[in-house]
């Protein structure tokens, strides 16, 4: 009685209303110029326009005073990071000089977001900053007092960020607060995907998804604790694709949790025991086992690409599961980025080009170290490792 109660509560209820209007439209975007995110554009897909070229020397390196804390990504014309010596940097990606560097609060935990001439970061004290994209001088901070370590996702004129326990929104252009809500886990350890209805926060071992016009939450996927922690979560063609430890799994992003799940825990105790038949939904469209440990996946609008650092490369049907092809490489040490000419694979000592049709070779070049992030635009290839960052000119 007490759950249909709740049930009913919830649908009469009805959806909060829209967020109030902005003061300016900002949206992060990806064209061939920009590698914006972490796993590149809202939707997380880890795929770019710009075409890669691996050949010859480098055009310019540049040596980093300390460890990097974060992955790279770019602007048209600069590369950003975040070092261990608690510094934000700004690499012109044309010459390699250092255009500026500005302290940050603790150590950055994710990279700022590229959003026309401003960046958006996320500090480890719970404090959200947009800077001048130009200098690296703050315009604005918001405090929400927990721990953030995702990055910052902007649509809309609207700012989105999961910290560890809460996601809240923020006005894009003045950071006045709109919305904020606990999540039922604490730990957010992945940044946000969004694509038009839809923003799919990443807790621990949970999928939250909610309307991203209004901040309301619609439902929920929680993984079994052995495929704990999720590592990335993307959208695409209305499925959510999520890499996790051992497993990658595909949820229709319209899915709703059936009126009687409350209960699903007793029934499934029920079926185990043989008292009862298997509870007839389950939330994901596909699942498939993975070996541990996989990067995050390149996503396209037909196959989910998934590489592990051992050198195992997996290629499924999007709308299937269907292993479309497997092959066994060199070790990687950082995640792959799908382009138009194909997967491009960091390995130990190597950046490789691969046919993202069976994995065959197609070119690579020699590394002095192992990258750890590589992003492509216009200007060519920059990659990250531990000693600085390199840029192959187109």
């Amino acid at each position: 009685i007490l759950i249909l109660a709740f049930t009913l509560r919830a649908r009469l209820s009805g959806p909060p209303p829209p967020f109030p209007p902005v003061l300016a439209s900002r949206t992060v975007a990806v064209t061939s110029e920009v590698w914006p995110l972490p796993n590149g554009g809202l939707a997380g897909t880890r795929t770019t326009a710009a075409m890669p070229v691996l050949e010859g020397e480098p055009a310019w390196s540049w040596t980093a005073s300390s460890l990097p804390t974060t992955s790279l990504v770019a602007a048209a014309d600069t590369a950003y990071l975040g070092l261990t010596d608690g510094v934000l940097v700004a690499i012109a990606l044309d010459s390699g000089e250092e255009r500026w560097r500005v302290p940050v609060p603790g150590l950055l935990e994710s990279a700022p977001a590229v959003v026309d001439d401003r960046l958006y970061v996320g500090y480890r004290p719970g404090r959200l900053a947009a800077l001048d994209r130009e200098t690296g001088d703050t315009l604005w901070e918001a405090d929400l007092g927990i721990s953030i370590s995702t990055t910052p996702v902007v649509v809309d004129g609207i700012v989105f960020v999961a910290a560890n326990g809460l996601l809240a929104a923020f006005d894009a252009e003045d950071g006045a607060p709109i919305w904020r809500q606990s999540l039922s886990d604490t730990l957010v350890p992945v940044t946000p995907a969004i694509d038009d209805d839809t923003l799919a926060v990443a807790t621990y071992d949970r999928v939250l998804i909610f309307d991203r016009s209004n901040g309301q939450q619609l439902t929920w996927v929680k993984l079994a604790p052995q495929h704990a922690p999720i590592s990335a979560v993307a959208i695409i063609e209305d499925r959510i694709i999520v890499t996790a430890n051992g497993q990658t799994l595909a949820i229709d992003e319209d899915m709703r949790r059936p009126w009687w799940d409350p209960i699903r825990p007793a029934w499934e105790f029920l079926h185990i025991v043989g008292a009862a038949p298997n509870p007839p939904w389950r939330p994901d469209l596909w699942t498939v086992a993975l070996p541990a440990n996989a990067y995050p996946a390149v996503v396209t609008s037909d196959v989910v690409t998934i590489a592990t650092p051992s050198g195992a490369l997996r290629a499924y049907d999007l709308q299937t599961g269907i292993l479309r092809w497997e092959s066994e490489s060199e070790p990687v040490s950082a995640a792959p980025l799908g382009t138009p000419r194909g997967l491009l694979i960091a390995g130990l000592d190597t950046l490789r080009l691969l046919n993202s049709e069976g994995g065959t070779e197609l070119s690579r070049i020699s590394l002095d170290e192992s990258p750890s992030s590589v992003v492509v635009v216009e200007w060519g290839a920059v990659v990250l490792s531990p000693g600085g960052v390199r840029a192959y000119l187109r």
